[in-house]
């Protein structure tokens, strides 16, 4: 579709996305013309050598397209002020109204202060138009081309999956309280596994609570006959029981309780001591036990 000599995209655009520096630049052009497009519409119509159903025509063919063009931007209400500069223009400049009654010269003012309206309305839609730019650095983080945890943890923790998402894309967005509480849910998920491995229950549980019973399962399962491989085994539970309370007392307690906010280095920091006591996590509960 085409505004004049203007290409606008078809595609409907999704509400989230990031955008690589040339389609930044290719959408800003797309704006640059609707503008220069509106601009000469403005000459066009003051310009006397055009009759009155050039106009007419010049207004109607721009109007059809521009409020195609609105719709795929989201842009509604300059969509319906488009229609109503095109409607008024046509009833000013053919006279459907008495009261339209005019000199040529009154003609053209009318429609000048109809066309600045609009214009007005195009300039303060565009002035609205923001772009949210991430850092380089923080791409990784908010696109997520591969699982920000890596492919085991992603298919063996798939309820976590959204939540590592999220953590990764607040961090990128600067919201590194909020990361961290996405942290704690996956790391909850993890301590869920270990609990049901041990045939503890973890519904409406508080951290607390299961990890004290997973203590004392191990302990019970350490008192019985065991080989090197399962005594191996239980060392791995009690290493991840141990790592579980540290998690609770230093950051999910905190982030929980609403005690403490946290910046990207101390955000940064948790992220990488979760994901890897995740990926450690998977090893440990897909090893079986060997007599």
């Amino acid at each position: 579709m085409a505004i004049g000599n203007v290409c606008i995209c078809e595609a409907q655009r999704p509400k989230f996305a990031t955008w690589s520096l040339l389609m930044l630049v290719e959408r800003a052009g797309r704006f640059a013309r609707i503008w220069s497009e509106v601009q000469e519409l403005g000459i066009y119509l003051a310009d006397d050598d055009n009759t009155r159903q050039q106009q007419i025509e010049k207004v109607n063919s721009f109007c059809d397209s521009f409020v195609k063009a609105c719709k795929k931007f989201g842009w509604e209400s300059l969509s319906d002020h488009a229609t109503r500069f095109k409607e008024n223009v046509q009833d000013r400049l053919t006279r459907k109204e008495e009261k339209y009654v005019s000199t040529p010269q009154q003609e053209r003012e009318a429609v000048s202060v109809l066309w600045d309206d609009f214009n007005t309305a195009i300039w303060n839609q565009l002035w609205r138009e923001r772009c949210l730019v991430l850092d380089k650095s923080q791409r990784n983080y908010y696109e997520q081309e591969s699982p920000l945890f890596g492919e085991k943890v992603a298919s063996s923790f798939f309820r976590a999956s959204q939540d590592i998402a999220e953590a990764g894309r607040c961090f990128a967005l600067g919201r590194w309280t909020a990361s961290v509480f996405h942290l704690m849910r996956v790391l909850e998920l993890g301590l869920a596994a270990l609990a049901t491995e041990l045939g503890i229950s973890f519904e409406f549980e508080n951290w607390h609570t299961v990890i004290e019973r997973i203590e004392s399962e191990i302990r019970k399962l350490d008192g019985l006959p065991k080989g090197p491989g399962k005594s191996e085994k239980l060392q791995k539970y009690s290493e991840a029981a141990k790592q579980f309370r540290y998690f609770k007392d230093a950051w999910r307690n905190h982030v929980s309780h609403s005690r403490v906010t946290y910046d990207e280095t101390q955000s940064e920091t948790i992220m990488r001591h979760v994901r890897e006591f995740m990926q450690d996590l998977v090893v440990i509960l897909a090893t079986p036990p060997t007599p």
